[in-house]
């Protein structure tokens, strides 16, 4: 490999979006498609898609930006690319108030919260519910909804809901025929190690923790998140995803995602609350996910983050509880649900309806809307205790 004739400045800035600038094309040489950026080696297929120098101080920094943003494709951990053995489904059908009612433990009952207990004042007012272009007797429409199924909402941990296991049961992870691991703690600085156990503890109240007694053990570590001096606890599951069998299962593609909501005058976001920690994991799988932390071995109760076939599992589960009103009314992308209205405006035409606070004249359009928001969010409520 040959090196750059001369030393690149101390600020570089060069937007690099799917091609080289030319100023940093003109500071080095291109030999087999890479480049050296003071004495660092870079691929261009690092470069992919949508990447940015803005300064390069030294050999030192430099390597650690190539070193932290991908990681190269021989040092990435995939699953086990073979059949199931059995070729069972995962168990389990789609969301019906019917399925539901029908358990054989009839235990299972959607969440009934006194009214106003979680939606309350200042949590509504923080709400996108409308802004400037919706009425205020609209606004109501969707309040009033809300209300109706305050039970399916959460705000925290402790309101979180439990899917329903007629609909999908516990998960179990298919594996092939392995040794156990035992993998050694990455050491964190006292204040980090004192948030973790904050953390830990927190999930462990919530029951998505809980102790293990098993011969796995992962490790763990932090990831600091945008609010400085706050952390994401990161649960190192690759030498799981090494031995798990893949689920084949995709959620969209972005460009189909957004392309199918043009042309709608009104659209609704919905965001599911840590969809993942919703779905239970099955008992004989749990101690694939132990870790050691302060507070002893502990394991995952709930579908794992970092896991090969936990995108698969989660549309799967997506797919199921909005199976009524997909596509043509609902396209979920992994916990994002967007929910569509009408196409047309029928010229801003009012109606008369009934609201929580007397009869009100709304856009027929903004009704039908709702309407279809109703259909979602009690698709939530049933299957969800």
């Amino acid at each position: 490999m040959s090196h750059p004739q001369d030393r690149p400045p101390d600020c570089l800035e060069t937007q690099i979006d799917g091609e080289l600038g030319i100023d940093l094309v003109d500071l080095v040489d291109l030999v087999d498609d890479t480049f050296f950026v003071r004495e660092v080696e870079v691929e261009l297929s690092f470069l992919e898609g949508s990447a940015s120098f803005e300064f390069v101080l030294s050999k030192e920094e430099s390597e650690a930006l190539v070193a932290t943003m991908y990681k190269r494709k021989g040092k990435k951990v995939l699953p086990v690319n073979i059949p199931l053995r059995s070729g069972d489904p995962p168990g389990g059908g789609i969301n019906d108030e019917g399925i539901i009612n029908s358990m054989a433990d009839n235990a299972f009952k959607p969440t009934v919260v006194p009214r106003g207990s979680r939606l309350t004042p200042e949590r509504l007012a923080a709400m996108n519910i409308g802004t400037n272009f919706l009425s205020d007797p609209e606004k109501q429409l969707f309040i009033d909804i809300l209300f109706d199924y305050e039970g399916a909402i959460a705000f925290d941990d402790t309101e979180m809901g439990l899917l329903s296991p007629a609909i999908e049961p516990p998960i179990h992870v298919h594996t092939v025929p392995h040794v156990p691991w035992q993998q050694q703690n990455i050491r964190l600085p006292k204040a980090m190690q004192e948030a973790a156990a904050a953390i830990i503890k927190e999930k462990f109240r919530h029951g998505t923790l809980e102790h293990s007694q098993g011969p796995y053990r992962s490790r763990y570590f932090l990831v600091e998140k945008h609010v400085k001096g706050t952390y994401r606890l990161i649960n190192d599951v690759q030498p799981l995803n090494k031995v798990t069998i893949r689920d084949s299962g995709l959620p969209p593609a972005v460009d189909e995602f957004s392309e199918d909501f043009a042309g709608y005058p009104i659209c609704s976001a919905i965001d599911y609350y840590s969809g993942y920690y919703q779905i239970p994991l099955d008992m004989e799988s749990r101690d694939l996910t132990a870790f050691m932390t302060d507070l002893g071995l502990l394991r995952t109760t709930r579908l794992p983050q970092g896991w090969t076939n936990s995108v698969s599992v989660f549309m799967r589960v997506m797919f199921k509880v909005h199976y009524r009103q997909i596509p043509h009314q609902v396209r979920p992308f992994m916990d994002d649900c967007g929910i569509k209205g009408p196409k047309d405006r029928y010229n801003d035409e009012e109606i008369e309806v009934e609201t929580s606070v007397g009869k009100a004249m709304v856009r027929r359009f903004v009704h039908e809307h709702a309407e279809i928001f109703r259909v979602f969010m009690k698709d939530c409520w049933i299957s969800m205790r």
